[in-house]
């Protein structure tokens, strides 16, 4: 540092002319309820680094203190990279964005001080890196659960598990395995479950079904009730039993009801003709007979006509009048009474739908954490229900002192996608770093789109109360605190949007005031303020809204989304400006190969399923008729390939009725030039077998082929070459490897609303109606009518619920689902910059209940097509562009002929001696790296004996080794506690390139550098060390010693 730098350095923290934000404003919870565009990225982004700038007189890296916590990687490395190019330009003595005026504003501190102090901080964190606590919410829980390992009971170093099918398929194929005589109960239950469905009419295989049930498990609302049943199978015929009793008795008062009105109406000299359409008259004499309860059920019409004295027409005689009028409140009785047995009946009824899941789920519970105890393994959801209970039962001084570091500022990007537990589990450490130290939540409810991942949109809504906490220990303080450092900004503080053109916003604005309508009046106030401003936008922008009519609907879209492509193209626009966002997967698939075909370039990670390939799936195919002769399916797939190739111009019909008969098969692929030895073929290793199989079938690569190869490339260098398990991989997988593609490439854009969330586009266009042809599935909670052992249970959502005791969970879900799609299409219609495209189902009747797009859009307007604004020229740079979807034919030749292996290496290399040596020497500098204290060395070797590392007699011979190398004091005092230790680290040079030193220890000021070596003592080791030296010190670091090991010779310490 040079002589004015110092005395800079003097100046400023002499200084006593600043505040700290601490002292700027006494509210420390800072809460922005921000709408689409207005820069929520960019306010975290500030706020920390006027934190880190205000606090640097009491810690010159005060930025390790603040936690920001987003929602994916993405976000993360997006905050990070804004911080420092922040960071940088301040400290450069330069501004973008305002973000200068912004800090000056947030800090007190001068601009010169704000450049200096920027400087100094930029340099700390560019060469402290990993100190930049910038996390997703998972991996900073993932750190939690390592940390409080032995108090969860489950070992620090289990692995982590992304895709919960990896844990469901394997623990319900061992569940259903426990079928036998020795479990009567479970094998009773699986069988009778089984026959259940069959009756239903249903496929009688229940693998699929249990592996589906397994999912709630991974559903933080769901675990919620399946954590409180403690339901035991040992009597569940009983159970079963009178709950069909209790169907059957409800069944009964149906029966004695329609008698008891029947002889009513007898008495009473009441006739079809007293009432209007002989609706009620109708109902009870015929409707209660039938066996379907669905018609039990009085209609809408029929209740509001009993409510407004309508149950007899206007022009019915005066006389007929009067005796109905004399009998209204017995046929209201009678209403009334109806509507209460088939409350009863709609309970039972729904539950016993799904009565085997809800008594097998406990079962299933237990087999997966069985599974995953034995297997070592964690889910990535099961973190906050695990430490729940352990965190909010203990204070935050108990936590920090846990996870070794204490944070006094917290930034929660996306709050509204926060689920309860999540939430409070941090509470503990907010509450209590809110005393002294600002933190900041940032949300939107309006683009609370994650639900089914447990988002609870309320728990922000209800800030700063906190929601569904009445079972918190310290619920009462924690709230006191919250309320009192409380400061949600003013709404026109974050209302305006910088993305957007003004037509766009403006179009906004119009459709959500009405379409919010739709909404319960527990949830409209997520949409209060909507509004946002325009001030700092462009002119222009375009809307345009259109329905189309008929059964083929959807083929019309597409035929729409093309047909406005190519008018968007000529307005200057290129491929890559236009995004098309889905609602699933399968309406992505769907486009995509309607474009492809059509040769339009298109990106998607979601779309370019490699499986909707045909030529990937004849290949499939092709390997599963090598492994069974007699798979009809598979050469039915394989005719109709050559078939679409016109290899093949036989009648299609004809053709597929003869090829059960393998001889003609045979026969049919020889005709068609295709020869293959079967029986040398099955022997192949798989990838040269699907090499074969290409070239026999003529299959010409292309960008779905590729992928496909490299798939299987990757498999075959994991596992073994065998079929079935092969078979069941693909089987598995294929709906989920897409085709990797770079988002650079001039291409038009196909993601998910749910992804595309935190994106912007120019274009979006909007496809199809969101319609579901999927019955979701609830949890809910039992009351004594059905069971008093079953407390929980699995229920469809459908509409007559609203007539049973689900009723109250029933309407809030159609609540909470109304919710959903309306804020999908709310971030959906925010992510565009110049213009927007929606294309739906037109629409005869909508109901106001419906929860497609079209009954939505029709809540703004019923004048469709609905234009709005000018979709104006943009200039673009001309760049020629390839193709994606067009790649070069690629000759397969016979590579066995090209290669020569050399099978006596040994003549010319002593090859098992060095290998043996440097072997050896990788494994034993493995271990050590491994080691960051001398306590771990055991639990170090055992993990690497369990992983496969190493054999058993390595195991020993490490042990013994480091037993050697430890017995020097010197060396073992290297690995105590009072070091801060970074092993293997990258150190990024100015050049671009990096060192790797094998140990660096920190200790205050005082650095130590360590590097091992296997082999006899050579003095160009030390030039090596020197050089690690002599980085550091470029990094600030002046106290700094160096050792070389040597741990195959007697004397192993050497001091540089």
């Amino acid at each position: 540092m040079t002589l004015e730098e110092n005395q800079q350095l003097d100046l400023f923290e002499n200084s006593n002319n600043f505040k700290t934000l601490s002292e700027i404003s006494q509210k420390n919870l800072v809460v922005y309820r921000s709408s689409a565009g207005s820069g929520k990225t960019y306010t975290l982004a500030i706020n920390y680094i006027a934190i880190s700038l205000s606090n640097y007189k009491k810690q010159k890296n005060y930025y390790r203190k603040v936690l920001a916590i987003t929602f994916t990687n993405k976000a993360a490395k997006e905050m990070k990279e804004r911080i420092l190019l922040y960071l940088k330009t301040l400290s450069k003595k330069q501004d973008i964005d305002n973000i200068l005026e912004k800090v000056t504003e947030l800090t007190g501190l001068e601009k010169e001080e704000v450049f200096y102090r920027s400087k100094n901080i930029y340099f700390h964190i560019i060469h402290n890196y990993s100190d930049l606590a910038i996390l997703t919410i998972d991996k900073f829980y993932s750190k939690i659960i390592r940390t409080f390992s032995k108090d969860l009971n489950i070992s620090s170093d289990f692995e982590l598990i992304l895709d919960r099918d990896q844990i469901i398929k394997p623990a319900v194929s061992l569940f259903i395995g426990k079928v036998n005589d020795k479990n009567l109960n479970i094998s009773d239950l699986l069988v009778e479950f089984a026959l259940q469905k069959t009756f239903e009419g249903n496929s009688n295989l229940i693998q699929p079904d249990l592996e589906n049930y397994c999912q709630n498990l991974f559903n933080e609302n769901s675990n919620y009730y399946l954590s409180q049943s403690e339901f035991k199978p040992k009597n569940y015929k009983e159970i079963i039993r009178k709950i069909f009793e209790k169907k059957e008795f409800s069944r009964n008062k149906i029966l004695l009801l329609h008698k008891k009105v029947s002889t009513f109406f007898l008495d009473n000299n009441l006739t079809i003709e007293h009432f209007n359409k002989g609706t009620y008259y109708k109902l009870f004499k015929i409707k209660l007979l039938s066996e379907n309860y669905n018609d039990w059920i009085p209609s809408d019409a029929l209740l509001r006509t009993l409510d407004e004295n309508n149950l007899y027409k206007k022009s019915l005689d005066q006389k007929l009048k009067d005796q109905v009028d004399s009998c209204r409140s017995y046929l209201k009785g009678f209403i009334e009474e109806l509507l209460l047995i088939i409350k009863d009946y709609i309970t039972i009824n729904s539950s016993l739908k799904k009565i085997y899941p809800s008594i097998i789920i406990n079962e299933l519970i237990k087999e997966i954490e069985h599974f995953t105890k034995e297997q070592n393994l964690q889910h990535i959801s099961s973190f906050n229900k695990k430490i729940h209970t352990l965190v909010t039962d203990q204070s935050s001084s108990f936590i920090y002192e846990r996870i070794g570091e204490r944070f006094s500022h917290f930034m929660i990007d996306e709050f509204q996608d926060t689920s309860l537990l999540q939430w409070q589990n941090i509470l503990p450490l907010i509450t209590d770093s809110i005393d002294h130290g600002k933190s900041i939540l940032v949300g939107d409810g309006k683009q609370s789109i994650y639900r089914w991942r447990s988002g609870e949109v309320e728990q922000f809504l209800k800030l700063p109360k906190i929601f569904k906490g009445k079972h918190l220990s310290f619920l009462r303080d924690w709230e006191n605190k919250l309320d009192y450092h409380y400061d949600e900004k003013d709404w026109k503080e974050t209302s305006e949007n910088f993305r957007s053109k003004k037509e766009i916003i403006h179009f906004n604005n119009d459709f959500f005031s009405k379409a919010k309508n739709r909404l319960s009046e527990s949830l409209i106030n997520i949409y209060k303020n909507h509004k946002q401003n325009s001030n700092y936008s462009k002119e222009g922008g375009y809307v345009r809204i259109e329905l189309f009519d008929g059964v083929n609907y959807r083929n019309e879209i597409l035929s729409r989304i093309l047909n406005e492509i190519e008018l968007i193209l000529n307005k200057k626009y290129s491929y890559k400006d236009i995004s098309i966002l889905c609602n699933t997967h399968s309406d992505i698939t769907e486009v995509a190969e309607f474009l492809s075909k059509r040769k339009i370039p298109i990106v998607s990670n979601d779309g370019l399923l490699i499986s909707t390939s045909l030529e990937v799936r004849t290949i499939v195919s092709f390997i599963k008729y090598v492994h069974d002769n007699n798979d009809d399916v598979a050469k039915c797939s394989i005719v109709n390939y050559l078939h679409s190739k016109k290899i093949i111009n036989n009648d299609l019909h004809v053709t597929l009725t003869k090829i059960k008969n393998n001889n003609y098969f045979i026969s049919l692929l020889k005709s068609c030039g295709i020869e293959m030895n079967i029986n040398r073929i099955i022997q192949l290793p798989l990838f040269e077998m699907i090499q074969q199989i290409i070239k026999c079938l003529k299959i010409e690569s292309d960008v779905y082929v590729d992928f496909f190869n490299d798939l299987i490339l990757s498999y075959s260098a994991k596992n073994l070459n065998n079929f079935v398990d092969f078979i069941n991989w693909w089987d598995t997988i294929k709906n989920k490897k897409s085709i990797s593609i770079s988002e650079e490439i001039d291409a038009v854009n196909l993601i998910t609303i749910h992804k595309a969330k935190g994106l912007a586009f120019d274009i979006v266009i909007i496809p199809f109606n969101w319609e579901s042809n999927v019955r979701k599935e609830l949890w809910v909670e039992n009351n004594s009518l059905l069971s008093s052992e079953l407390k929980y249970s699995l229920i469809y959502q459908n509409k007559n619920l609203k007539h049973s005791h689900y009723s109250n969970q029933n309407n809030r879900e159609d609540d909470l689902s109304m919710l959903d799609n309306l804020n999908k299409l709310y971030v959906a219609c925010t992510r565009a910059r110049d213009g927007l495209y929606i294309f739906s189902k037109s629409f005869k009747k909508v109901s106001k209940n419906s929860k497609n797009l079209n009954s939505i859009l029709s809540s703004f307007t019923n004048v469709f097509p609905y234009e709005r604004g000018i979709l104006n020229e943009k200039v673009i740079l001309e760049k020629e562009q390839k193709n994606i979807f067009l790649s070069k034919k690629v000759n397969t030749t016979n590579w066995k002929k090209l290669l020569i292996i050399k099978k006596n290496i040994s003549d010319y290399y002593d090859f098992e001696g060095q290998q043996q040596k440097r072997n050896w020497g990788k494994l034993f500098h493995h271990a050590l790296s491994m080691i960051t204290y001398y306590d771990q060395k055991d639990d170090v070797l055992d993990g690497m004996y369990n992983l496969g590392i190493c054999s058993k007699k390595e195991k020993e011979k490490i042990n013994k080794e480091l037993k050697k190398l430890f017995s020097n004091e010197k060396i073992k005092n290297f690995f105590n506690y009072k070091w801060e230790v970074k092993a293997e680290k990258e150190i990024l040079l100015p050049s671009g390139k990096t060192y790797i030193p094998d140990r660096l220890l920190f200790n205050d000021d005082e650095v130590v550098i360590i590097d091992y070596k296997t082999g006899e003592f050579d003095s160009k080791n030390e030039e090596q060390i020197i050089k690690y030296e002599n980085v550091l010190k470029n990094m600030g670091y002046q106290n700094i010693s160096k050792y070389l090991i040597y741990t195959s010779l007697d004397k192993k310490l050497y001091r540089i």
